[in-house]
């Protein structure tokens, strides 16, 4: 048998494409799963600030 009539079968080949394909949507559903984790992160309370005047010293006699 020569090298160029060598046949394969075409089931196999579609398994294998399939295995990717569902590798991909396997990959794609983690990377999405694990950022939806990050993106629900709650907010913190917000900072409450106060303006201080300064004091001034007392005037010297």
């Amino acid at each position: 048998m020569q090298l160029g009539q060598h046949q394969e079968d075409p089931r196999r080949r579609m398994m294998g494409i399939g295995a990717v394909v569902a590798f991909h949507a396997l990959l794609i559903w983690a990377l999405a799963a694990g950022l939806a984790h990050k993106m629900i992160e709650i907010l913190p309370a917000p900072i409450e600030t106060k303006l201080i005047e300064e004091i001034k010293p007392p005037d010297e006699p």
